[in-house]
């Protein structure tokens, strides 16, 4: 995901920079705020905040928030996962 972040701000930064990408923009943008639409609201939140910092400081900052976002997402649906996956599967003892 965050590979994909970073190619997206590349994209939406240097828009001529490819042929397809004129076509595929659009669509790589709507897939990416309707799969990351919570990270990025508080991303983008995080670098408003960092409106005046250097480039290196919000590319950080916002890596950071990104990966953290996701990590805690991941850890919640794990959590979620395990507690429940006892109660799915019957107990059979031979």
């Amino acid at each position: 995901m965050l590979a994909w972040s970073w190619f997206m701000l590349w994209a939406t930064s240097f828009p001529a920079a490819s042929s397809w990408l004129g076509y595929m923009r659009d669509p790589l943008l709507i897939a990416f705020f309707g799969v990351n639409l919570p990270q990025a609201v508080l991303g983008n939140g995080v670098l408003g905040m960092l409106i005046d910092a250097p480039g290196a400081v919000k590319g950080t900052v916002a890596s950071a928030a990104v990966w953290l976002l996701w990590y805690g997402v991941i850890r919640i649906w794990e959590w979620r996962r395990a507690a429940h996956a006892g109660a799915a599967l019957p107990h059979i003892t031979p």
